[in-house]
């Protein structure tokens, strides 16, 4: 992917962000990126009502959509190179409780909130440039209490969901059958779940594995193969040199080389190669750590940035990366720094 767009007489406009969810307000900041950080772009003139936890652009670019503490817990503004533009009216049936993802379906027509209570563990809008649509009906089979992850296949033809389980038995992820017309359909379950809440969830870019991140630091997360027609296969070998703490999100580069995690443990942010069927030996770490549990992950679409947000100050943190060799030295703070306690965040 082209970093910037020419424009005109050679006018250059970048084309690539950096957003960072937060706990203070404005809860969302958004930075343009040439191989560093831009100035922050201004606030959308209506915040989001809570603490920002997930965030995600429109494949086309046109919206950005924010998941968060408080009512109406999801926020979607209009959006353009320029930064956001007005806020687009809220569904008419309003997620519950906190929200946790946000989640465009690969051809835009859906948009999928994370969430938990009285509506259930998601709230899946049809989707168009008038904004949402109705709200899809749930699986009735689903074991999720919480959700905190949901991914598409590329095609659009299946949908993962982690989170929270809801019973001591029951499996934390799931993978639904999708039609935009019809909605879920048949669940599929790995024969050897995650065995506490599914933070993350990424495909590999071939799509011939999953990875799941998951709380609890014994396991760390799920490697399956995976295909359309069997699903989830046999979990493979975690990768070698992990913390012994929660892992929070998963991410492949667009080349397929490599694949980064975040999470609660020391040096809360590692990077393995991947040989197309497993894990590598682990790059060594950044010289800088980042500043706390690591919450939320970004890998640039040309694969040469890795962004982190963090729970502790400096809380958002950038490394320059070479697939074969790692992590370079961390790229200067934006002058406006994100509040504590980042979440989730989008590089693209």
């Amino acid at each position: 992917m082209m970093q910037q767009l020419l424009l005109g007489m050679g006018a250059i406009i970048n084309d690539v962000h950096a957003a960072v969810t937060h706990s203070s307000s404005p809860y969302i900041n958004v930075y343009p990126w040439d191989n560093g950080f831009g100035t922050k772009l201004s606030d959308p003139s209506t915040l989001p009502a809570g603490q920002g936890k997930a965030v995600a652009f429109s494949p086309d670019k046109k919206f950005i959509a924010i998941a968060h503490e408080t009512s109406p817990r999801i926020s979607v503004y209009h959006w353009s190179n320029n930064g956001f533009g007005s806020k687009v009216s809220n569904p008419s049936t309003l997620p519950t409780n906190h929200g946790q993802e946000v989640r465009w379906s690969p051809d835009g027509s859906v948009l999928a909130v994370g969430h938990s209570g009285s509506n259930g563990p998601f709230s899946f809008y049809a989707w168009s440039s008038s904004g949402f649509g109705s709200r899809y009906t749930n699986p009735s089979d689903t074991e999720i209490n919480e959700c905190h992850a949901i991914r598409w296949t590329s095609d659009g033809s299946f949908v993962l969901v982690g989170g929270t389980k809801n019973s001591g038995s029951a499996k934390p992820l799931e993978a639904y059958a999708w039609s935009n017309a019809s909605g879920f359909g048949t669940r599929y379950v790995p024969s050897t779940a995650p065995t506490d809440k599914v933070t993350g969830i990424a495909f590999s870019p071939s799509e011939d594995y999953v990875i799941a991140t998951q709380t609890g630091p014994s396991i760390f997360a799920r490697t399956y193969p995976w295909s359309a027609n069997n699903q989830f296969g046999s979990n493979i070998t975690k990768p070698s040199g992990t913390w012994s703490d929660d892992a929070e999100q998963v991410q492949f580069t667009a080349a397929g080389n490599d694949v980064a995690f975040v999470g609660a443990g020391s040096p809360y942010v590692a990077i393995w190669p991947w040989t197309g069927s497993g894990y590598g030996t682990k790059y060594s770490n950044p010289s800088t750590l980042p500043g706390g549990f690591g919450y939320g992950l970004g890998i640039h679409p040309d694969d040469n940035a890795i962004l982190v947000g963090a729970s502790f100050s400096p809380s958002m943190h950038a490394y320059p990366f070479t697939s074969g060799s790692g992590f370079g030295t961390r790229y200067s703070n934006p002058s406006t720094m994100p509040g504590n306690a980042c979440r989730k965040v989008a590089f693209e």
